[in-house]
Formats: structure tokens, C-alpha cells, sequence
């Protein structure tokens, strides 16, 4: 399985394709933006292929830019682990903005609770960064991870990887109060709150 966001400016919605590579898909549109959110079976496909959308408008000479993913909480280590068991799911993008001089450290923190914290309660959930913007997908129902499947995934930590103890036992950094410290990152919206905001989003059936 592979993930991927996009994005588009258009003032016209995009149309699903029907295509037999493509696991799930869903766009959102923020301002000119058209978000698309899809998932493959292990295929890198491009986003032409998984939606139409007709504009004339481009990033540079290419009408899709691909977002950067930044967290997820599960990476599956075979097709059964990623089969949605839920019915009726339906799907959701939220975005969010960062300080600009935040953006380094969101990705970094965020980097640490994927090291530590490789479980959660929304299997499905990613977050993908565009400038100073950072979107959510998100199912609901929500599926957890179960203990199965992360049985023993873990216990042996790669070299490269580094977690909140290995990073406080060579600075005199202490764990931090996550929501707090996510508050800091983000940036007030007009009207002063700090919050992820959910898009209208359309799901491919």
C-alpha cells in the first residue's frame, strides 16, 4: 500500500476515475485548492490517473503538486493489516496552519511521537504539509490498531530511529505536554482560535 496527497488549483471539481490500482480516494477543496487524498495497492501512480480535473492553472509545469507526509500512525506490513473492516466509513480532510518559523519543528515532533508511539486509535490517519498549511485525512469510523499487529514490530528499534528518551538522554530536553506544545505550531485563524478545520469532502465509492 502506498499514500499519497495533492494538490490542484481549480475552480472546477475534479471527477473519480475508475481505476483497479487505486484502494480509496477523496478530494476537498480549500479556497482554489483541490485536495486529493488516495491510496494504491503498492503502485506510485499519478493523480491524473486516479482524478480529471480540468484547469488551466499549474504548479510550474504540472497541474498536481505532491504534498509531503509528515505522520501516520500505521504502516502495514501486508495487505490483510490494511483491509477496512468498518462499513458505511466516511472520509474527512481538516486543514491547519503553522507559524512559518514552526513548520521545522512540527514536522521534527511529530517525527519523535511516530518513533514512540507507533499505536493509536485512528489506523487510517495522516498528515500532510503544503508550505505553512498541514492537512488531515481521516476516517470515521475510527479502527485502532490492534496489539496483533504491531506485535514484535517494534521491540528491536532500527539504529536510524530516535525516540522522546534517546533525545532527552543527550540534551536536557523533557516530554512535553503535547497539546500545549502543538499550540504553539499553530497559527490563530481569523477568529482567534487555533484549530484544524474540516473540509467538505467527497469520497469515490
Amino acid at each position: 500500500m502506498k499514500r499519497f496527497m495533492y494538490a490542484a488549483c481549480s475552480e472546477t471539481e475534479p471527477k473519480f476515475l475508475n481505476n483497479p490500482a487505486v484502494i480509496t480516494a477523496s478530494y476537498a477543496r480549500y479556497e482554489d485548492m483541490i485536495l486529493l487524498y488516495f491510496e494504491t495497492t503498492g503502485e506510485e501512480i499519478k493523480p491524473e490517473a486516479v482524478a480529471q480535473l480540468d484547469t488551466s492553472k499549474t504548479f510550474g509545469s504540472e497541474t498536481w503538486f505532491r504534498m509531503a507526509e509528515i505522520f501516520h500512525y500505521f504502516e502495514p506490513e501486508n495487505d490483510e493489516q490494511w483491509v477496512r473492516k468498518a462499513e458505511n466509513k466516511t472520509s474527512t480532510i481538516l486543514v491547519n496552519k503553522l507559524h512559518y518559523e514552526k513548520v521545522a519543528g512540527y514536522i521534527f515532533y511529530h517525527f519523535m511521537y511516530q518513533n514512540e508511539y507507533p499505536t493509536g486509535q485512528n489506523k487510517y490517519m495522516s498528515i500532510w504539509n503544503l508550505g505553512n498549511y498541514i492537512f488531515m485525512y481521516s476516517e470515521a469510523p475510527t479502527e485502532p490498531i490492534s496489539p496483533e499487529e504491531t506485535a514484535g514490530k517494534y521491540e528491536k528499534k532500527p539504529k536510524h530511529l530516535i525516540t522522546w528518551d534517546d533525545f532527552a538522554a543527550l540534551t536536557e530536553f523533557q516530554k512535553p505536554d503535547w497539546g500545549k506544545l502543538m499550540n504553539e505550531h499553530f497559527k490563530p485563524w481569523e477568529d482567534g482560535e487555533q484549530k484544524w478545520v474540516p473540509l467538505t469532502t467527497n469520497k469515490n465509492s
